[in-house]
C-alpha cells in the first residue's frame, strides 16, 4: 500500500482515501452487479445489509478472493470504457465502480510522464 501511495501525487491522496471508503461501502452491490452481469448469478441478498456479512467470508477464501478481485477490476475497466465511448450514463454507483480503473490509469499516466523515475 505504501508503494501505491508513493506513486500517487500528494494532491490526490485524500480523494484516494475518500473514494476507497465509498467503494468499500458499495462493495456488496458492486459484486451483485458484477456476478449478475458477467456470470449470470443474481443474489438479491447482496443488495441488503446482509451482503456485507456474506462478502467478508468470501474474501477470506484464498482462490475465491483472487477471482472476485479480478472480476471487480475487469468490471471497473469495462464500466470506464463504456463511459468513455458514450454508451453508459452512470449513476453515483457507476462513478464509484469506475474509481479503481480511473485511479490506476491516472496514476500510471502521471508516473509515466513525470520527470523523476520511481
Amino acid at each position: 500500500m505504501e508503494k501505491l501511495l508513493g506513486l500517487i501525487p500528494g494532491v490526490l491522496v485524500i480523494p484516494f482515501w475518500i473514494f476507497g471508503f465509498l467503494y468499500a461501502i458499495f462493495l456488496p452491490e458492486t459484486i451483485y452487479y458484477a456476478l449478475g452481469i458477467y456470470l449470470d448469478l443474481w443474489f438479491p441478498t447482496l443488495k441488503t445489509f446482509w451482503g456485507y456479512i456474506l462478502i467478508f467470508p468470501l474474501f477470506a477464501v484464498p482462490f475465491l478472493n483472487a477471482g472476485l478481485t479480478f472480476l471487480l477490476i475487469f468490471q471497473s475497466f469495462t464500466v470506464l470504457a463504456k463511459f468513455i465511448f458514450g454508451s453508459y450514463e452512470p449513476s453515483v454507483h457507476g462513478f464509484i465502480t469506475m474509481y479503481p480503473a480511473c485511479i490506476a490509469v491516472f496514476v500510471l499516466g502521471l508516473t509515466f510522464f513525470s520527470k523523476e523515475k520511481v
